[in-house]
């Protein structure tokens, strides 16, 4: 297999999230935080981070930063402000034909960023908002696979939410498996709080 096209897809996704990470528009913060599931070069691990500073691997820790710096901005307002700007974003972003890369990077950011947001108050906040939005936009959050689910507080809830959900049987078993996982502690996004 000829990994060189894959490989510069990659640094392409960190090429264009470095270019938008210098504002703070919700496209620019969503982009960038699409680094965390379509960037390469992001360490997913924290094995993998203290591995990119040993090695100095400059794309990892661009990558790492831009993320870092991310978070930063979404969460410079109050978490109630936070969490309306991701679901805004996802609302905008995620239920509409994708013309542009960055419009595709800001719906899969906006939707990591729901990682970020796992309290019961804002499972209750998401879940209202899953059950009022497009059944696309719906789709796309809830059965793309993202770890997101694997953080939610109110299990019961999510697995009432997605059996009544109009989404297929393959995508409810999907979006299943993903909420019955437990988020692992050593995983880079719930470390980007720490200094590097």
């Amino acid at each position: 297999m000829d990994y060189f096209p894959l490989i510069k897809r990659c640094r392409t996704l960190v090429f264009i999230a470095a270019l938008l990470a210098g504002c703070d528009s919700p496209q620019s913060i969503f982009s960038s935080l699409a680094l965390i599931n379509s960037g390469k070069e992001f360490p997913y691990t924290q094995d993998r981070l203290a591995l990119c500073q040993k090695t100095e691997d400059e794309f990892c820790l661009q990558a790492y930063q831009q993320v870092k710096k991310a978070k930063k901005s979404l969460f410079s307002k109050s978490r109630e402000q936070a969490l309306q700007l991701t679901l805004d974003t996802i609302s905008k972003e995620c239920a509409k034909q994708q013309k542009r890369l960055e419009e595709d990077l800001a719906c899969s950011g906006a939707i990591t960023a729901l990682y970020f947001f796992s309290s019961k108050n804002d499972d209750n906040s998401i879940r209202s908002f899953l059950k009022t939005t497009s059944q696309a936009a719906l789709q796309i959050v809830v059965s793309n696979g993202n770890m997101w689910l694997s953080n939610r507080e109110d299990k019961a809830a999510w697995q009432e939410l997605i059996a009544k959900s109009p989404l297929s049987a393959e995508d409810k078993k999907i979006s299943l498996i993903y909420l019955d996982m437990e988020p692992q502690e050593n995983q880079t996004i719930n470390h980007l709080d720490d200094s590097v």
